[in-house]
């Protein structure tokens, strides 16, 4: 295609509007054109003169650009030519430059509202980049490569043009639609929430006080987009003529398309980097119980590897101290090893808050739309050119699909074809369904204000291969917010049910079996008043107690725990702000180890009912009133038979006669925690009844969900992996909507441990406690599951 032509320009008129300089020096020059610039094109349109094809406009206010490449450190903005990025798809030798032009175009269908297969969502007309990666001599002038390529311009529409192009050349066709945004949180809460996920590093049981500095601002920059990026590159490197790459995707939801897969990079990561270094050395130093400065002293003295002869007498038992910490023994090498264990201690600190960080931006921007939809395709193949010239079953040539943003046929050529016409180097397609329920109420008065909110949130995303095999994951969350009450305090929890494949599934829908199962849960406390009252107090006592029916915490160090941290809360300012976390993960290690045993005892409902009514027991409110209240053994020991009562109908659903009842099942121990059941005081098991009416019916439901479930696991065959997932979500979700029977499951999910010993090492939880300090400085306390 000859653009002066078009234009009615010669050479001369072309040059003498262009605003670029040095276009009589030659293309080897260091620094010429290492910026893009601006290049002036008139109007013009093209197409290949097919029926039901794609016609490109370039307009009055369109924009066209040039950049020269002849030098790995330039830089592609595009990510298409590999000099900086080798990864690249386009290759690049610094001996032959290279001259990207980029023009922007309007891009109209000839036939119908929408343009081919353009599945953006744009109708009638969509602008699109086309741009040219054309190769030259080092010894080419600018302004002769530059007149050349113009008048002999390939065409995209065209396929005998594309294959004219010299080897290495690429063309590139690309349209997109972006959202996109930014968002700045203070660095303290990234360390203080990636230090809940650090437990398993700290390597010990104690409570952890850790001081954060407050005040950086991390930015961070998200889009979501939804593209047609089409290359095609002149290689004949392998026995092939092109490498092409396709790639599709597709989103009902234009801000959302991309949610499972954002990228996130910190606008400055060198601040980030320095701060988190900062952040580290007061952790390892407190942890230690050293003071900064002497920690700072022997990581030099470290580093330095000088002999310890050199070291003061205070720097060696700052010395001494890290090693005994770190459990190192007294040996030869032991201070090298004790470099080993900080430097690698500080290295798995950094990934573990860095994705802290960026899983915070995902869930920030994750959780707006009521429902998204998605998909991607991704092809990249070296293939001759007769394929590209074959007709498909639409008519149209396997290339004027491409050009019409179809890769279809080309998909089905790739898995048809032998592998001298056509080899397969990537391929995935990927659908992803996520729906969201959120609902809930909120009344207020003054300052005061009560309700909260219900969320259900379920994910789908298939992946496929090129053999068709398929890789699933599903991720179902069920969640509560309550957003303030007249007490002042504000809670939350969540559960999660997240089957998963490592690997494709080869030859055969999923099994049961290639999925990882999970349970992940949840419960918040936060308020930003704390005023260390007797309600917050009771608040506190009942979230320890939590972590102590969870397994996070020993029975034994349940006094001792609490102490510790109400102790260190009111000793600093009064009202400031405080979150306490509970995280306890049922991972796929215990899944696996407890199915079997965990099927078997499902399988027979007395059993099964036994257990559950276990597990009731423990979760009952503390009460130091009572002895039978106080731990979870005493409280399952004096109300298990009660709730297996229950839960099997011999004692009553109506709460007040249950209120009787339970009276004169405890009367033998305790008057006056006779009197307590009596009453249905608040904790008491009948006004748990009255609170959740359908407690009895939701438990039965989950049973029948998770005897299914592990059923379909036992014998590893699913009639429809996707809707017998589904339902098992919907059936074991019902128990999440109140905070008792979340409690409870968590109790539940830690006495499976009782079916298998091995169950309990691969349950992870724990702790965490983030609050201000009189001087308003921000910290937290981790306990972690041992």
């Amino acid at each position: 295609m000859d653009i002066l032509e078009k234009l009615g320009l010669d050479d001369n008129q072309f040059i003498n509007q262009q605003t670029i300089s040095d276009l009589i020096s030659p293309l080897s020059k260091a620094d010429l054109l290492k910026e893009t610039q601006a290049l002036e094109l008139g109007e013009f349109s093209l197409d290949n003169g097919e029926e039901n094809t794609t016609k490109l406009a370039f307009g009055g206010d369109a924009s066209a650009s040039i950049q020269l490449f002849n030098s790995t450190e330039d830089d592609d903005s595009d990510d298409l030519l590999a000099s900086s990025d080798t990864d690249a798809i386009i290759p690049f030798d610094a001996n032959e430059p290279v001259i990207k032009y980029k023009i922007q175009l309007k891009a109209e269908g000839n036939v119908g509202t929408r343009l081919g297969d353009l599945d953006i969502g744009l109708e009638g007309d969509a602008m699109l980049e086309a741009m040219a990666y054309i190769k030259h001599s080092e010894t080419d002038v600018l302004g002769t490569a530059l007149v050349s390529d113009i008048k002999n311009f390939p065409s995209v529409l065209s396929l005998e043009e594309v294959a004219a192009i010299s080897n290495g050349s690429a063309l590139a066709l690309e349209t997109e639609a972006k959202l996109a945004g930014s968002l700045s949180f203070d660095f303290s809460e990234v360390f203080t929430a990636g230090l809940s996920g650090l437990a398993e590093l700290l390597e010990s049981d104690k409570l952890i006080s850790v001081d954060i500095s407050k005040g950086l601002k991390v930015s961070a920059n998200y889009s979501f987009k939804d593209t047609y990026q089409l290359v095609i590159v002149k290689d004949n490197s392998e026995g092939y003529e092109f490498l092409v790459s396709v790639n599709k995707s597709k989103s009902s939801k234009l801000s959302a398309s991309l949610t499972a897969s954002i990228g996130i990079s910190f606008s400055e990561p060198e601040v980030f980097s320095s701060a988190l270094n900062k952040q580290l050395d007061r952790l390892v130093s407190q942890l230690v119980e050293i003071s900064d400065e002497g920690y700072e002293k022997a990581k030099l003295w470290l580093a330095s590897n000088q002999e310890v002869a050199s070291l003061s007498s205070e720097l060696r038992l700052t010395v001494d101290q890290l090693t005994s910490y770190f459990s190192i023994e007294d040996i030869p090498d032991k201070y090298q090893q004790l470099k080993n264990k900080l430097d690698e201690f500080n290295k798995k600190v950094k990934e573990a808050v860095t994705k802290e960080a960026k899983n915070k931006l995902r869930v920030s921007i994750g959780f707006e739309y009521s429902r998204i939809a998605s998909s991607s395709t991704l092809l990249k193949a070296r293939i001759k050119k007769e394929i590209l010239a074959q007709n498909s079953v639409n008519g149209k040539s396997v290339f004027s699909n491409l050009v019409l943003f179809n890769p279809n046929p080309l998909i089905e050529e790739a898995s048809s074809t032998d592998t001298s016409q056509i080899r397969v180097e990537d391929f995935l397609k990927e659908h992803m369904t996520k729906e969201e329920a959120n609902w809930g109420i909120s009344i207020g008065f003054g300052k005061f204000k009560i309700g909260g909110s219900d969320e259900v949130s379920k994910e789908f995303n298939v992946a496929e291969n090129i053999d068709g095999d398929l890789k699933v994951s599903f991720n179902g969350v069920r969640g509560y917010k309550e957003v303030g009450t007249l007490g002042g305090f504000s809670d939350q929890w969540s559960v999660g049910f997240n089957p998963t494949m490592d690997d494709f599934a080869h030859g055969n829908d999923p099994k049961p079996k290639d999925f990882d199962n999970s349970f992940a849960l949840r419960m918040q406390h936060y308020d930003k008043k704390f005023k260390s009252n007797n309600s917050e107090k009771g608040r506190m006592i009942a979230l320890v107690d939590t972590a102590v029916c969870w397994g996070i915490i020993n029975e034994d160090k349940f006094d001792s725990t609490f102490d510790s941290i109400w102790s260190t809360l009111t000793n600093g300012k009064k009202k400031a702000p405080i979150t306490i976390t509970l995280n306890l993960n049922f991972t796929p290690k215990a899944f696996e180890l407890a199915s079997d045993q965990w099927w078997q005892l499902m399988s027979q409902p007395g059993l099964s009912l036994q257990f559950l009514a276990k597990a009731m027991a423990r979760a009952l409110a503390y009460n130091s009133s009572f002895e039978a209240r106080t731990t979870p053994a005493k409280r399952e020991a004096a109300y298990a038979s009660a709730w297996y009562g229950y839960l099997n109908s011999t004692l009553t659903n109506d709460p007040y006669a249950l209120a009787i009842e339970v009276e004169h099942h405890v009367q033998p121990m305790n008057n006056v925690l006779a009197q307590y059941e009596r009453d249905m005081r608040s904790g008491s098991l009948a006004s748990i009844v009255k609170g959740n009416p359908a407690t009895k019916a939701r438990w039965r439901t989950f049973n029948d969900g998770i005897l299914n479930y592990l059923n379909d696991y036992r014998i590893n065959e699913y009639t429809d992996y996707r809707s017998e997932i589904r339902q098992t979500f919907n059936d074991i979700k019902a128990i999440w909507a109140q905070s008792f029977d979340v409690r409870t499951f968590g109790t539940y999910l830690n006495l499976l441990g009782s079916l298998d010993n091995e169950v309990p090492k691969y349950i992870e939880g724990n702790l965490t406690i983030d609050y201000s300090d009189s001087k308003g400085q921000k910290k937290s306390m981790v306990v972690k599951k041992v």
